[in-house]
Protein backbone atom coordinates (compact mmCIF):
# COMPACT_ATOMS: atom_id res chain seq x y z
CA UNK A 1 0.00 0.00 0.00
CA UNK A 2 1.43 3.41 -0.94
CA UNK A 3 2.23 6.02 1.66
CA UNK A 4 -0.50 8.51 2.43
CA UNK A 5 -0.03 11.65 0.34
CA UNK A 6 -1.43 14.80 1.94
CA UNK A 7 0.02 17.37 -0.45
CA UNK A 8 -1.92 20.48 -1.42
CA UNK A 9 -2.58 19.07 -4.92
CA UNK A 10 -4.07 15.87 -3.53
CA UNK A 11 -6.32 17.84 -1.19
CA UNK A 12 -7.49 20.02 -4.10
CA UNK A 13 -8.28 16.96 -6.23
CA UNK A 14 -10.25 15.37 -3.38
CA UNK A 15 -12.25 18.54 -2.73
CA UNK A 16 -13.04 18.91 -6.44
CA UNK A 17 -14.12 15.25 -6.62
CA UNK A 18 -16.36 15.57 -3.54
CA UNK A 19 -17.90 18.79 -4.84
CA UNK A 20 -18.65 17.14 -8.19
CA UNK A 21 -20.02 13.98 -6.57
CA UNK A 22 -22.29 15.78 -4.11
CA UNK A 23 -23.59 18.06 -6.86
CA UNK A 24 -24.54 14.93 -8.79
CA UNK A 25 -26.10 13.19 -5.78
CA UNK A 26 -28.21 16.27 -5.03
CA UNK A 27 -29.35 16.32 -8.69
CA UNK A 28 -27.89 19.79 -9.19
CA UNK A 29 -25.58 18.96 -12.10
CA UNK A 30 -26.55 19.73 -15.69
CA UNK A 31 -25.44 16.28 -16.81
CA UNK A 32 -27.16 14.35 -14.02
CA UNK A 33 -29.23 12.17 -16.36
CA UNK A 34 -26.18 11.04 -18.37
CA UNK A 35 -24.09 10.12 -15.31
CA UNK A 36 -27.02 8.42 -13.59
CA UNK A 37 -26.57 5.63 -16.15
CA UNK A 38 -22.95 5.14 -15.02
CA UNK A 39 -22.99 5.96 -11.29
CA UNK A 40 -25.32 4.49 -8.74
CA UNK A 41 -25.35 5.42 -5.11
CA UNK A 42 -27.24 5.04 -1.88
CA UNK A 43 -27.11 6.58 1.56
CA UNK A 44 -26.28 4.25 4.43
CA UNK A 45 -28.10 5.28 7.63
CA UNK A 46 -29.77 8.28 6.02
CA UNK A 47 -30.95 10.66 8.70
CA UNK A 48 -28.21 9.55 11.10
CA UNK A 49 -25.78 12.08 12.51
CA UNK A 50 -23.01 10.66 10.26
CA UNK A 51 -24.61 9.12 7.15
CA UNK A 52 -22.35 7.42 4.61
CA UNK A 53 -22.63 7.75 0.85
CA UNK A 54 -22.00 4.48 -0.99
CA UNK A 55 -21.11 4.86 -4.70
CA UNK A 56 -21.15 1.93 -7.12
CA UNK A 57 -18.98 2.42 -10.20
CA UNK A 58 -15.42 1.98 -11.50
CA UNK A 59 -12.35 4.17 -11.12
CA UNK A 60 -12.40 4.82 -14.87
CA UNK A 61 -15.97 6.14 -14.68
CA UNK A 62 -15.09 8.35 -11.69
CA UNK A 63 -12.09 9.70 -13.57
CA UNK A 64 -14.23 10.51 -16.61
CA UNK A 65 -16.89 11.97 -14.31
CA UNK A 66 -14.35 14.46 -12.89
CA UNK A 67 -12.39 15.07 -16.10
CA UNK A 68 -13.89 18.41 -17.13
CA UNK A 69 -13.92 20.07 -13.73
CA UNK A 70 -10.38 18.99 -12.79
CA UNK A 71 -9.06 20.18 -16.13
CA UNK A 72 -10.84 23.50 -15.64
CA UNK A 73 -9.83 24.06 -12.00
CA UNK A 74 -6.39 22.43 -11.93
CA UNK A 75 -5.31 22.76 -15.55
CA UNK A 76 -4.83 18.99 -15.86
CA UNK A 77 -7.13 16.00 -15.95
CA UNK A 78 -7.06 13.51 -13.09
CA UNK A 79 -5.70 10.04 -13.83
CA UNK A 80 -7.04 6.68 -12.65
CA UNK A 81 -3.98 6.28 -10.43
CA UNK A 82 -4.51 9.71 -8.85
CA UNK A 83 -8.17 8.87 -8.26
CA UNK A 84 -7.22 5.55 -6.67
CA UNK A 85 -4.68 7.20 -4.37
CA UNK A 86 -7.08 9.98 -3.44
CA UNK A 87 -9.79 7.54 -2.43
CA UNK A 88 -7.56 5.30 -0.35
Amino acid sequence: MPNLNTSANVKKRILIFLERLLTHVNKESRDHQYWSNHLSFRWLAEGASHPKLIVYTTLKILTDFCHGITKQKLGAAITVEQMRNGLS
